[in-house]
């Protein structure tokens, strides 16, 4: 019958083979032979299609070229060497339940694993480009954040003298598009507060004055 055919060619080109249903004549059995050899390269190609599909995706994950899809996080952007103590310091205010924290810069992977692996708590995601251009603040979905704190930027090739430049870039992007995402940025020098004031930042810290806001 129409079924048993049907049942025959499932079980014949997953390769369960139960042997209840066999074709007898031999055109049926020229054409399970041919059902046999496409059942093996079919199972094959969506093994190899799906197992791609996952390959591919952490891959892109490992480079940070993932998109994010969380909301409710925290977007660190930027880094130096006193992150790890904003980390902490976030870790201990929120715990036990500390949102996914994306880290937003251009450090090396191994850098990366290094930030990741000292807060083992923490569900890291990591995002890699330059955080004062709106798409890349897109990709580690900002516009839906908890908070945005951006940090005087080091990572990649980036140096001090223009930290704050890309400071301000990054909070007006930012609160251009999502005014109702909490924003703290460190500064370097004092009398660029004023321009973050305009922009709308919540929390302002300057390096080396203890109680800056």
């Amino acid at each position: 019958s129409l079924w048993d055919s049907i049942w025959w060619s499932l079980v014949t080109v997953t390769t369960v083979g139960y042997g209840d249903i066999v074709p007898k004549t031999s055109v049926g059995r020229l054409i399970g032979f041919g059902v046999m050899i496409s059942g093996v390269f079919l199972v094959s190609l969506m093994t190899a299609t799906i197992a791609s599909v996952f390959v591919s995706r952490k891959i892109k994950e490992g480079k940070g070229l993932e998109d994010i899809h969380d909301r409710d996080h925290i977007v660190i952007c930027g880094w130096n060497e006193h992150g790890f103590n904003v980390i902490r310091a976030l870790f201990n205010q929120l715990k036990p339940k500390v949102p996914v924290v994306v880290l937003l810069n251009e450090l090396p992977r191994e850098e990366v694993d290094v930030i990741i692996h000292r807060f083992p708590e923490i569900n890291f995601k990591f995002v890699r480009g330059n955080f004062t251009q709106e798409e890349i603040l897109d990709r580690a979905n900002a516009w839906y954040a908890r908070a945005a704190i951006v940090l005087a930027d080091t990572s990649g090739a980036h140096t001090l003298d223009k930290a704050d430049e890309r400071t301000l870039f990054a909070c007006l992007a930012i609160e251009s598009r999502a005014p109702k995402v909490k924003t703290c940025a460190e500064l370097l020098h004092a009398e660029n507060k004023d321009h973050l004031r305009r922009a709308g930042v919540d929390e302002i810290t300057v390096r080396g004055e203890p109680n800056s806001t």
